[in-house]
């Protein structure tokens, strides 16, 4: 999928293998599957089942996941000592959440988390730099505007690597800690773990590869490994060459072009297959585009972008 390396270069890690061994632990075959995609609709959820039905374990995308609780309400949904009910309306509003709760309530399937605690330090820089990149604003000129963006691009990719790094060393520690508390898991002929992460984490695959046997696949709605942006982050994260002025230029182009769209959609998020016609459909006027937001604001750009989509 990816038109790049995106294999970090690390030593050799320990394998799940020998750390259970390590820990005294006799324990089935274990695969790990990775599904690859976005995580926003119901159906994004039943995408992932589908990739691998019935898994033993789910691992689930969600840094600073322990902010409401949210481990040890879903890890007690799974044992059933309480129901969907009990689960606060702040997490069951969320589509993927509420179908992902659906399913753990039915199947009693434990849930795993490996990423960053709402309370790491870690966790706050990569919110911060995450939060920071929609909010890039043309200022100046675009050469000004580009540098910018260059260094909030950077600053996620530095910190989603660092994330993927804590992601890797965790999770081990947390695969030993579940079979720990859920011994019955032990007693299975082999485990499937099934683990649904962003598009911009496939260096994932590379790392775990080495620790487990894993296998991956992505979802058909791939549209986000379609975006300049994606690919700009990824570039960073693993490739020592700058990035080409072009592929700046589109991440830049698409990212303002999306600012300036999404005040139309308040009420529902834009779908990927909406995004991808978008960009399809803009892709001609980003001279004309870059031009008028720079001479006349965004206002007039959003007009633009308006005029062309009618």
């Amino acid at each position: 999928m990816e038109s790049f390396n995106d294999s970090p270069a690390e030593t050799q890690p320990k394998t799940l293998e020998q750390t259970l061994a390590e820990k005294g632990i006799e324990c089935p075959p274990i695969t790990l599957n990775i599904f690859f995609g976005t995580h926003t609709s119901e159906g994004d959820f039943d995408d992932f089942i589908a990739s691998n039905p019935n898994p033993d374990i789910l691992i689930i995308e969600n840094i600073g996941y322990n902010k409401d609780g949210l481990d040890e309400l879903l890890y007690r949904l799974a044992e059933g000592t309480i129901t969907p009910e009990d689960i606060p309306e702040i997490i069951k509003k969320h589509p993927f959440y509420s179908r992902m709760i659906s399913y753990i309530a039915e199947h009693k399937t434990p849930p795993l988390f490996i990423d960053l605690r709402h309370d790491d330090a870690e966790a706050k820089q990569v919110l911060n730099a995450l939060t920071s990149l929609p909010r890039i604003d043309p200022r100046g000129s675009l050469l000004e505007t580009k540098q910018d963006y260059i260094a909030r691009v950077k600053q996620v990719a530095e910190t989603q690597k660092r994330r993927e790094g804590a992601i890797i060393k965790n999770f081990s520690e947390k695969i030993v800690e579940l079979l720990k508390n859920k011994p019955s898991l032990l007693r299975k002929p082999s485990l499937s773990i099934s683990m649904f992460y962003g598009a911009t984490h496939t260096g994932l695959y590379h790392q775990l590869k080495d620790i487990v046997h894993t296998k991956r696949k992505f979802q058909d709605k791939v549209i986000p490994f379609e975006l300049a942006l994606h690919r700009l982050i990824r570039h960073y994260m693993f490739i020592q060459d700058e990035p080409s002025e072009e592929l700046v230029l589109n991440a830049l182009y698409q990212s303002l072009v999306l600012k300036n769209m999404t005040w139309k959609h308040a009420e529902k998020k834009i779908d990927w297959n909406e995004v991808k016609g978008l960009i399809t459909r803009l892709k001609p006027f980003r001279e004309e585009f870059f031009e008028i937001i720079f001479a006349q604001g965004p206002n007039a750009a959003r007009a633009f972008i308006e005029s062309k989509l009618d």
